[in-house]
């Protein structure tokens, strides 16, 4: 075998065939064109679904969004972007891409023979492409960024595509056939083929060959720098065995494990429901101009994710999440535009004394006041804002975020203190993130 970048690729996958069988997945995509084609493609490079072999001018408006959705608390990879010439056949055959054209935006080159994809497919690390709720939240999540006024000339969401309504895990959603996909606006399908084709006379005229080098020692050699990878995924599922907890403080829902019910944790049921219901109408009783709209970014966080921030900064290990005793919100506004991230959008909100001082008034009724409290006020020193002060530092990233006073988080887990007590825990000592975080990692 000649030592081309492309051989290299093909014996890196092999290699890892063994380690994770599981990494190969079947994905769809590209969309319908009139375009005939006139080279089989035997030539070009295979698949390739890592950053680089998106287009360069495409790639940083995948990357602004992936970081979007990295803040609503999502973890966002590529399932698909370059597909070779035989993987985009052999979708069409299958039925799983709607195109009649081999050339599309996935089968991208650029003039010079790279790859150059003009499509991906975003998906939810460990939820793909299933049929969900959680799968499908983040393709909720990627249609309102990719329609959203900052994208909407720039990128084509294949959830807009023969919308339908469909319920999963309980929610309505109204979304397309292909929820994963975002293709670029710059250029159309029939010039990136255009494009493609000069990529492919380019490729012919290279050659592409280097010097051989043994198969066998490549894959060594690589078998040896992922052998650290396959003793930790041992690691974990050791882990997973050592589990001995069974009991109704924990629910398994699509692989995961959950403190209580999935959709609302520990709090009451249509608590948060009705308090997002009540400062959507207070808010928009004291400033009616802003034009406020409150949707529900989350309740509940999976015992793994809660357990331990994983290097996010804007997460705190043991999070009241965990146990669904905090809120975050979605703050759409006429005045500011739809709330897409907490980076971009907590900052701008965060310097309306009109809306803080709303948020502030609301929490001061009887029917909140010492019982909730809001992120804005992280960092101020003091568990509340007054009237007249504006978010600082934390307070700003948590803009967004409400949750349960920790003196009355042991109220919360009273009906279970049997089970606690399995735990060698009882009631009265979950009263921070840190008690809640050590429940979290004797759960898992």
């Amino acid at each position: 075998m000649l030592l081309n970048e492309e051989n290299i690729r093909k014996l890196i996958r092999e290699a890892l065939e063994p380690i994770d069988s599981s990494s190969s997945q079947t994905t769809q995509s590209s969309k319908s064109s009139d375009d005939s084609d006139d080279y089989s493609g035997d030539d070009l490079p295979d698949d390739d679904k890592s950053i680089s072999a998106v287009d360069k001018n495409f790639r940083p408006i995948v990357e602004k969004i992936m970081g979007l959705l990295k803040g609503q608390g999502f973890d966002p990879i590529l399932g698909s972007a370059y597909r070779s010439p035989k993987s985009q056949q052999d979708k069409i055959d299958k039925g799983y891409s709607k195109t009649k054209t081999i050339y599309g935006y996935h089968v991208a080159l650029d003039d010079q023979g790279n790859k150059a994809a003009r499509a991906v497919d975003l998906v939810n690390r460990g939820d793909g492409w299933s049929s969900t709720k959680a799968a499908f939240d983040f393709f909720e999540a990627l249609g309102k960024i990719s329609n959203s006024d900052q994208f909407k000339d720039k990128v084509e969401w294949g959830g807009n595509w023969k919308q339908k309504k469909k319920t999963v895990g309980g929610k309505e959603y109204f979304i397309g056939w292909d929820p994963a996909h975002i293709q670029t606006k710059s250029v159309s399908m029939s010039q990136s083929a255009e494009i493609t084709k000069k990529g492919v006379a380019s490729l012919k005229s290279q050659g592409k060959e280097a010097e051989s080098i043994s198969e066998t020692v490549i894959r060594a050699l690589i078998r040896e720098a992922l052998n650290p990878i396959g003793r930790a995924k041992k690691l974990r599922a050791k882990r997973k065995e050592k589990s001995s907890y069974d009991g109704p403080l924990v629910t398994d829902s699509n692989g995961k494990k959950y403190l209580g019910d999935p959709g609302v944790g520990m709090s009451p049921p249509g608590y948060w429901q009705e308090f997002r219901s009540k400062l959507n109408a207070h808010i928009n009783k004291v400033y009616p101009e802003l034009g406020f709209k409150i949707d529900n970014l989350g309740v509940t966080r999976d015992l793994a994710a809660a357990a331990d921030a994983g290097g996010n900064t804007a997460r705190v290990s043991g999070s009241k999440h965990g146990a669904g005793l905090a809120q975050d919100i979605y703050m759409h506004t006429k005045k500011y535009g739809e709330y897409t991230s907490y980076k971009n959008d907590n900052p701008k909100l965060a310097k309306d004394q009109k809306l803080v001082d709303a948020i502030i008034s609301f929490l001061e009724t009887s029917s909140y006041s010492g019982k909730v409290f809001w992120g804005g006020a992280f960092s101020s020193g003091k568990r509340s804002l007054k009237k007249g002060q504006l978010p600082k530092d934390r307070g700003i990233l948590e803009f967004h975020h409400f949750e349960f006073a920790n003196k009355d988080m042991p109220n919360y887990f009273t009906k279970y203190k049997d089970e606690l007590a399995k735990l060698g825990l009882k009631p009265g000592q979950i009263t921070s993130t840190k008690a809640l975080g050590n429940l979290y990692n004797k759960l898992l």
